[in-house]
């Protein structure tokens, strides 16, 4: 999971990014809940947090018809399609 400062910090890059080689980010929610799960046979409150972020629609195709070597990304558990 990735801690809280660390998510804010990267929502706050990508708010300020404007380039016309780097797809923009539209918008995001951050929730946080309890949950009641059961932990060796107990039930506690956990937090279960959620994070999304929403970038803008870009109609040309997959980013593996331009760069040809997207598959070492996939090896290293970094890139998943």
């Amino acid at each position: 999971m990735v801690a809280d400062h660390k998510y804010q910090a990267e929502l706050d890059s990508l708010l300020r990014i404007r380039h016309q080689n780097i797809v923009l980010l539209i918008g995001y929610c951050a929730e946080t809940k309890l949950q009641v799960v059961s932990q060796n046979g107990e039930h506690i409150m956990a937090e279960v947090r959620e994070r999304l972020l929403c970038f803008e629609y870009i109609g040309n195709g997959s980013l593996r018809d331009y760069v040809p070597d997207l598959h070492i990304f996939k090896k290293e558990g970094i890139y998943s399609p």
